[in-house]
């Protein structure tokens, strides 16, 4: 071999040296950057796809909860069904000429029935006591009246003290339970 082909052969090398740090090597590691980054919008695009496919069993499941939510909504018992119960324990005590001096509903249970979840399985109850005067055959009309009641659910305790010779009055009380939700509702 003469020193002409030691020239080509050097020179040939010398520019494959060049090409591969000059030119390969930017681009090639461009390429594992480009690589690395197809890979991973391929992993989120996949991921996307799964997401996609849980849709709608997501919403089946929100809407699912949703009901609940509205069901256990329409078991909560509302202030104005308390302020109903009162109203209609006035209403009759006055249409049997009797005047209410107090109703106690316990502030324990109002304060226990604020703090529970409501379960479908479990009424809700409030024991209400009612305090009248009047006289014993109207009393004996109102308790058969509240008896008659959808959300009358017993009586816990009955007393009639004071003199009917004194005002022709008495002082009654009647203590039962209500069961909430079905206050209006027909019996």
């Amino acid at each position: 071999m003469n020193k002409q082909s030691y020239i080509y052969i050097g020179v040939t090398i010398a520019l494959s040296v060049l090409w591969i740090f000059f030119i390969y090597n930017p681009y090639s590691t461009e390429f594992e950057k480009l690589s690395q980054e197809i890979q991973a919008n391929e992993a989120k695009l996949s991921d996307f796809e799964l997401t996609i496919q849980k849709i709608p069993e997501f919403l089946k499941h929100r809407e699912e909860l949703k009901k609940k939510r509205e069901f256990l909504n329409s078991r909560l018992y509302t202030k104005e069904e308390v302020i109903n119960l009162f109203n209609l324990l006035h209403d009759e005590a006055l249409k049997l000429n009797l005047k209410i001096t107090e109703i106690t509903p316990p502030i324990e249970e109002l304060l226990y029935l604020n703090d529970i979840i409501p379960d479908s399985t479990k009424p809700q109850f409030l024991n209400i006591g009612v305090n009248l005067v009047g006289d014993y055959k109207n009393f004996g009309e109102f308790v058969k009246e509240i008896e008659s009641e959808s959300f009358f659910r017993g009586i816990n305790n009955c007393k009639v003290s004071g003199s009917k010779e004194i005002n022709n009055s008495l002082d009654l009380h009647i203590g039962f339970k209500a069961l909430l939700g079905r206050i209006g509702e027909a019996s």
